[in-house]
């Protein structure tokens, strides 16, 4: 395990699955100490504990980042549980039908 991101803390939105969740586990695995930000809060604390059976630091959070009130608690809640931030990645995405349709008419 590489440690090149001991003594940091990201929080990353939308990382209870996929690409995001994989990328929110190597920065646990090069040390960091990770907040998982997502809806899916329960998913998120899946690998919660998947880590901390790995001897690695990590925690989750609710968030849902059309709601700003829920970014600003994401953020409160990194700092307060570990004490800063230097890493803030966002792969979270607000989508709806009507985003979509937009964004990908079928003809």
């Amino acid at each position: 395990m590489a440690e090149r991101l001991s003594g940091k803390v990201a929080l990353i939105a939308g990382s209870a699955s996929g690409m995001e969740a994989a990328g929110a586990i190597k920065m646990a695995e090069d040390r960091a100490k990770v907040v998982f930000g997502d809806v899916r809060l329960a998913q998120a604390e899946k690998y919660i504990e998947a880590l901390a059976a790995r001897g690695l630091t990590a925690a989750a959070v609710a968030l849902d980042i059309s709601e700003p009130d829920q970014v600003n608690r994401a953020v409160e809640f990194t700092v307060e549980t570990f004490g800063k931030l230097d890493v803030l990645h966002n792969n979270a995405a607000i989508f709806s039908p009507e985003v979509a349709a937009d964004a990908c008419p079928v003809a």
